[in-house]
């Protein structure tokens, strides 16, 4: 009877220990997405700042093309 109480107790310890286990490898999991999604972000702030800077290089590159071409034709 001791016995059978003491292998339940290890079994529910074992039990706790694997639940215990599973919450932090979710909570790593969490984590990863998070820091994912943060990067992501980070691109898209990027990108959009890139895309707001283009504009004016284009504008830039086109006016020494046409003052170029102009200048020595």
């Amino acid at each position: 009877m001791l016995l059978l109480l003491l292998l339940l107790l290890l079994l529910l310890l074992l039990l706790l220990l694997l639940l215990l286990l599973l919450l932090l490898l979710l909570l790593l999991l969490l984590l990863l997405l998070l820091l994912l999604l943060l990067l992501l972000l980070l691109l898209l702030l990027l990108l959009l700042l890139l895309l707001r800077l283009l504009p004016y290089y284009y504008y830039y590159y086109y006016y020494y093309y046409y003052y170029y071409y102009y200048y020595y034709y």
